[in-house]
């Protein structure tokens, strides 16, 4: 059986297609992270928007690992900017992609 004969060339484009590949699949990967992350913070603003007034007085942020309570208005002013980070960063991965 013989070898294959891999020149030095051959290997370098081999690997430079390991690498984009891997670089793909990570922003594939970022992309659907920023996707699941948007679609629940889409989901909080919602029912934020269906509480009353007496449960919209103290509202617990998950911000890192602690709960802080704010205001309705504070947490959904919040959760716009959050989203259009979210979307920003999807946006330019998409074109990256």
């Amino acid at each position: 059986m013989s070898c294959p004969n891999v020149t030095a060339a051959d290997q370098q484009q081999i690997n430079r297609f390991a690498r984009l590949h891997q670089n793909y699949t990570q922003m594939k990967d970022e992309i659907k992270e920023l996707e699941n992350e948007l679609q629940n913070i889409n989901e909080a603003a919602d029912e934020l928007l269906l509480l009353d007034s007496e449960d919209a007085a103290s509202v617990p942020l998950r911000i890192g690992q602690t709960f802080i309570h704010f205001d309705s208005v504070s947490t959904c002013s919040y959760y716009e900017v959050i989203c259009d980070k979210c979307a920003f960063y999807c946006s330019k991965l998409n074109k990256l992609k």
